[in-house]
């Protein structure tokens, strides 16, 4: 199979200054600072709006280190935005999920909790009347939350994202034979598990109809839980050094290539496959079209970082996580000139269960302090 020799990615028209400061959440509190309730600007990418004046761009929310750049609600500290607090008191935090208004995770005894994107409505509800007990795995696709159940038998719950907890319960969508599954993903069509102890990846139409098996990974020699991700209605997976394509429709997987770290932690978008290594201590990506075996593979962020892990694309940005066992930090920079674009986004301290991105900011949940927080960019 020849594949795509064309490397690197298209610079995007206005880069992101770099900034180098590190803030730490131990002192943050929930804010209530106001920002526009209009949920269309979640899709759209941070634009600089004029400000009406711009004499401070060191403590302006509005002017955070350049003109117009908003914190969305968030303070500014040294020309850098500060994290918001969504949520507090949300024990056995795990997985993050996201649509175009809200953020959306699990908490003990497998309540659905959601907080709106805007940080003017900061604050966690509960989505539906009941959660989904033994609950492990959490996705969204507008205006549906879907839920994964490991015990026995693997079963997917699903509700509307915007339920009031006075209203319906989950209900049931799917089953699949083995229990043993990670991580759930959904595109328009189809939901996706991938079993750890058959190695087998299965798919259930969203009609309700049975999950079947759409790729046998074990028969080709693949071991254990690899990384998987969702853009579209394609899968993408990483064993070793190899870098798949698997689509519900096609069965057969496409090898994308081989590449010359082992991927850690994998995210996609339509212009390319992001993955972290922790052997090399870096970041890296591959053209969504793939590559030809013996390519150069060079870093698209060599920042020599302590186990990089967690990897999220979205609204044309790229986050990571770096966990050097005592401080964890949350990097990012524009997907298409990720070198020039860096930013060191947060110190949090203790603990990130969980990363999702979009255009204005990046989303985690933070187990130990038990709360869910975002930044912008």
């Amino acid at each position: 199979m020849k594949l795509t020799r064309a490397w690197g990615l298209l610079f995007a028209a206005g880069s992101v200054a770099a900034c180098s400061l590190l803030t730490s959440l131990n002192a943050l509190t929930p804010t209530d600072a106001s920002v526009s309730n209009d949920s269309s600007t979640t899709d759209s990418s941070v634009a600089d709006v004029a400000p009406d004046s711009c004499s401070d761009t060191q403590s302006s929310s509005g002017n955070c280190g350049r003109c117009g750049h908003d914190c969305l609600g968030g303070s500014c500290l040294k020309g850098s935005c500060q994290p918001i607090t969504l949520a507090t008191q949300q024990v056995g935090l795990g997985e993050i999920a996201q649509d175009d208004v809200n953020v959306y995770w699990l908490i003990s005894g497998g309540k659905i909790m959601r907080a709106s994107k805007q940080a003017s409505d900061a604050g966690a509800s509960q989505v539906g009347s009941a959660g989904v007990v033994g609950g492990q795995h959490i996705t969204a696709l507008a205006p549906a939350v879907f839920v994964a159940v490991n015990s026995g038998k693997s079963t997917l719950f699903g509700i509307d994202g915007g339920e009031p907890a006075s209203g319906a319960a989950p209900t049931l969508m799917a089953t699949f034979p083995n229990s043993m599954t990670s991580r759930l993903f959904v595109d328009g069509t189809h939901f996706y598990r991938y079993d750890q102890v058959s190695q087998l990846l299965f798919a259930s139409a969203r009609d309700g109809s049975n999950a079947v098996t759409i790729w046998d990974a074990g028969a080709g020699g693949m071991m254990g839980s690899p990384p998987v991700t969702i853009d579209g209605d394609q899968l993408v997976m990483a064993y070793q050094q190899t870098i798949f394509e698997v689509r519900a429709a096609d069965k057969n997987p496409t090898v994308l290539g081989v590449v010359g770290n082992t991927p850690g932690a994998i995210a996609a978008d339509k212009d390319g496959i992001y993955y972290t290594s922790s052997g090399a201590a870096a970041v890296y990506s591959i053209p969504r079209g793939g590559v030809e075996a013996g390519s150069p593979n060079p870093p698209i962020d060599n920042g020599g970082y302590s186990n990089p892990r967690l990897i999220s694309a979205g609204g044309g940005h790229l986050a990571w996580v770096s966990d050097n066992g005592n401080t964890v930090e949350i990097h990012g920079c524009l997907a298409a000139d990720c070198s020039m674009s860096k930013q060191a986004l947060v110190a949090s301290g203790p603990s990130v269960a969980a990363i999702a991105v979009d255009a204005r900011a990046v989303y985690w949940t933070d187990p130990n302090r038990a709360s869910v927080y975002m930044v912008a960019w």
